[in-house]
């Protein structure tokens, strides 16, 4: 029993020192909806994808990666014409981290 608590305490301990969450980070300017997240389980990077109103009132899809600070390169649409995904609410894009690293964003 006394292996057991300590144990228990040594996780304990380990867990209260673990990772924490950095400052809130804005990667996306107005009228932008629906993000996803994936993270490269090999190098930490996280990507996020999400939907932008486009000036012509399109939408546009939009996905970002971050370095390994923390910061976000600058957003890169994905679509191939400006302002014509065509995106419905209830299916929003989907960016998935390939086991080779690439980053594929699907909607």
């Amino acid at each position: 029993m006394r292996r057991l608590t300590t144990l228990l305490l040594a996780v304990l301990a380990a867990c209260s020192r673990g990772p924490t969450l950095g400052d809130p980070v804005t990667v996306a300017r107005a009228n932008a909806a629906n993000p996803t997240v994936a993270v490269d389980s090999a190098t930490g990077r996280v990507y996020v994808a999400w939907v932008q109103q486009a000036a012509d009132s399109g939408w546009d899809v939009y996905l970002a990666g971050s370095d390994s600070a923390g910061a976000f390169d600058a957003p890169v649409r994905v679509n191939d014409r400006p302002g014509e995904a065509m995106v419905a609410t209830e299916n929003p894009p989907q960016v998935v981290v390939a086991g080779d690293g690439g980053v594929v964003v699907a909607w």
